[in-house]
């Protein structure tokens, strides 16, 4: 069972976990998530002892992958993570390097980190948003931090400006986008059926009307469109005016030193 030819959304939900964290680790199969347990949480995920007919201890690394790799099989299958043994939950959670409290659904974060996962709930920031900030946070803020570029941002009228902007936007394409369904829906549906002709007048009137409605709402995207691109350019433009400002304040004294120095070199070479 190749996890590639899968959909995630048809698995279970503790199925669904654990494929997405092993394609993540291009794991492709539950012989090769079963292969790295054993290999390296063995002590965790050892199958029980076995016995043979003679009642003589069964033990071999081929049969241990094998019980495991049911075992996983299993997992893959199971909705309620809870029915799976904690030293199994602890050992994905080890082997994906991800918190037990994903696994079990509580959280839909997935690193072990609580700091990351507390910013995550109380700010409704994506993990990934989180990380990004976390792992850029070192940047030199004398030449450029990406974490103060977006603080400043976060800061400003446009945090919520601009957010605002593209919602009106989009919401006027949808608006677009849904009459142009309407109109070829009528339009199908006349093709597909057999009108008197007076009925038949009576919807290419109705699309007639929905015509005529097009330009106004192209108009509006437009206008939109227009208020969300110039929003974002007055911020970035205020932004780069006010970066410019603390930069090389010194270099106009400094330009000015150096030439009136050249010129007197070339006044008293001239004397």
């Amino acid at each position: 069972m190749a996890f590639k030819n899968l959909v995630l959304k048809d698995m279970p939900q503790l199925g669904q976990r654990l494929m997405g964290l092993a394609r993540e680790e291009r794991l492709e199969t539950p012989a090769e998530i079963a292969q790295t347990l054993y290999e390296r949480f063995y002590e965790l995920v050892k199958p029980g002892e076995r016995k043979n007919k003679n009642g003589k201890n069964v033990k071999s690394q081929e049969n241990d992958i094998k019980a495991i790799i049911k075992t996983v099989q299993s997992h893959l299958n199971e909705e309620d993570a809870y029915n799976v043994q904690s030293k199994f939950m602890y050992a994905y959670s080890q082997l994906f390097d991800c918190s037990i409290d994903y696994l079990y659904g509580i959280t839909e974060v997935k690193r072990q980190d609580m700091d990351i996962r507390q910013i995550c709930e109380k700010t409704g920031l994506s993990e990934q948003a989180v990380i990004n900030i976390v792992e850029n946070c070192d940047d030199d803020p004398e030449v450029f931090s990406m974490t103060i570029w977006w603080s400043k941002l976060l800061e400003d009228d446009a945090f919520y400006r601009i957010p605002m902007d593209w919602s009106t936007y989009s919401h006027l394409v949808l608006e677009c986008q849904d009459l142009q369904k309407k109109i070829n829906a009528i339009d199908l549906a006349l093709k597909k059926t057999k009108l008197d002709e007076t009925l038949k007048i009576m919807q290419e009137m109705r699309c007639d009307t929905l015509e005529k409605l097009k330009p106004s709402k192209e108009d509006a995207c437009y206008g939109a469109f227009g208020k969300m691109i110039r929003n974002i350019e007055n911020y970035l433009d205020d932004r780069t005016t006010d970066w410019i400002s603390k930069q090389h304040k010194e270099f106009g004294e400094m330009y000015y030193n150096s030439e009136i120095n050249k010129m007197k070199i070339l006044e008293a070479a001239l004397k």
